[in-house]
């Protein structure tokens, strides 16, 4: 990839993660740690803030910048338009394709307000959700995170089941288009509580004392929750497209003929294996593993009853 390749991808990265490690960016670049390190002295040339996290769980980590000079938009009216880019999204522009998404939150990362981290949430937010309050609990969510404040909030366990926690903020995560955030509760479990069910959420005049912590380390990688990681091996027809996205790790793909590919790769969890067969449908078969196998027969069977 180019230098430019290379520094849009270093930011897309840092956009989406709270802290990043060098050798993981060095690695998902495919180049030196030392160019990574040169990539970010020109990014901050260009006007970018990225700070250098010391310690076990460093990295780099992207701080927002507004590019748009102050006197354009008062505080108001950058959080009208952010609101008003999310509500964009919410519609299906699937058609206009991923250049429009990207172009969309470029001008809503330039909107940024100061002290108020960008979290680009509008990009995957396809949710039914109220936008605004949405919206209002991911910054509210970033501010805490930032000043490391105590939370207290309702939590929709289930579609009748509450639960309320005092909570202390870590990250925000971007898991499967959906955000968690992530962090401690008062019981001291470390928890990953989804945005979009948090139904009430205020800030306490309680600040708390950060710690990095090792329970998140491992379970999330760039392709969702790494639980009970599945390794597949599956014969794909007719379905071209899918071979030019990386679903897993370890993702190789052999052609059989012009409209057929072998593909083996490690799905992070039984979830996202089980995604994906529902977006081949008939024209995937799962040779390996058997378990999966014996569940793609007996959902068959279960949606055949219905219709019988």
């Amino acid at each position: 990839m180019s230098k430019l390749t290379n520094a849009l991808a270093m930011l897309d990265i840092l956009s989406a993660r709270a802290i990043v490690p060098i050798d993981e960016l060095a690695q998902a670049l495919e180049i030196s740690a030392r160019s990574v390190q040169r990539l970010k002295e020109e990014l901050e040339d260009a006007g970018y803030v990225i700070e250098t996290v010391m310690g076990p769980g460093g990295g780099y980590q992207l701080h927002s910048r507004s590019q748009i000079p102050p006197v354009a938009f008062d505080m108001k009216e950058r959080k009208i338009l952010k609101q008003a880019l999310a509500m964009v999204i919410q519609h299906n522009n699937s058609a206009m394709g991923g250049d429009f998404v990207r172009a969309v939150s470029k001008l809503s990362q330039q909107l940024n307000y100061q002290d108020v981290s960008n979290t680009m949430a509008f990009q995957s937010v396809k949710l039914n959700v109220d936008v605004k309050q949405y919206q209002e609990h991911l910054e509210l969510i970033e501010v805490a995170i930032e000043t490391h404040q105590r939370l207290k909030l309702s939590y929709k366990k289930t579609h009748k089941d509450r639960n309320t926690y005092t909570f202390e903020p870590y990250e925000l995560i971007l898991v499967n288009q959906f955000w968690y955030m992530m962090g401690y509760d008062e019981r001291n479990r470390y928890l990953s509580l989804k945005v979009n069910r948090i139904e009430t959420l205020t800030m306490l005049d309680e600040t708390f004392r950060y710690e990095a912590p090792s329970n998140s380390k491992g379970a999330i990688t760039e392709f969702g929750y790494k639980i009970k990681p599945v390794q597949a091996t599956l014969v794909v027809r007719n379905l071209d497209f899918l071979s030019e996205y990386i679903w897993g790790k370890n993702q190789v793909i052999t052609w059989l003929d012009d409209h057929r590919f072998h593909m083996e790769l490690e799905f992070p969890n039984e979830a996202a294996a089980k995604d994906f067969i529902r977006k081949g449908g008939a024209n995937l078969e799962v040779l390996a593993p058997l378990e999966l196998r014996m569940w793609i027969q007996d959902e068959a069977q279960k949606i055949i009853a219905k219709y019988d």
